[in-house]
């Protein structure tokens, strides 16, 4: 709070003073006593304010860090998976061209096994 503020509140009504209940007699509390005491609290909730303000910065300045952090790690996962879905696009073909060879050599056998029958046929035949 400013000090400036305060000394000129204070100045302003120093001169008067509050009756209060104190026991059988009458007491005076001066504004001026009030006034400290007020300007004390609200230095003391400025202060935790304050505080409450720095450890809420840092709390965002965690968070920021832990997001930026996550940030690099999500494009780091999307690139992996890029080369995976890559990955098995190449295996697909490879895949693909051994099904291929297999069916034309499956082919070729079965044209050699019916080859094989029909020359067995002549031959008995003859």
């Amino acid at each position: 709070m400013d000090s400036n503020l305060n000394s000129q509140f204070v100045s302003l009504s120093a001169n008067f003073t509050i009756p209060v209940a104190s026991g059988p007699s009458l007491k005076s509390i001066s504004i001026d006593s009030l006034t400290s005491e007020f300007f004390e609290d609200l230095q003391g909730v400025s202060n935790e304010c304050e505080c409450t303000l720095l450890s809420s910065k840092k709390e965002m300045e965690d968070l920021e860090s832990e997001n930026n952090l996550l940030s690099v790690m999500e494009q780091k996962l999307c690139k992996q998976i890029q080369l995976l879905i890559q990955y098995n696009k190449e295996l697909q073909v490879k895949l693909s061209k051994k099904k291929t060879k297999l069916q034309k050599r499956a082919l070729c056998i079965k044209i050699a096994r019916k080859l094989r029958k029909t020359a067995n046929c002549k031959e008995t035949q003859c």
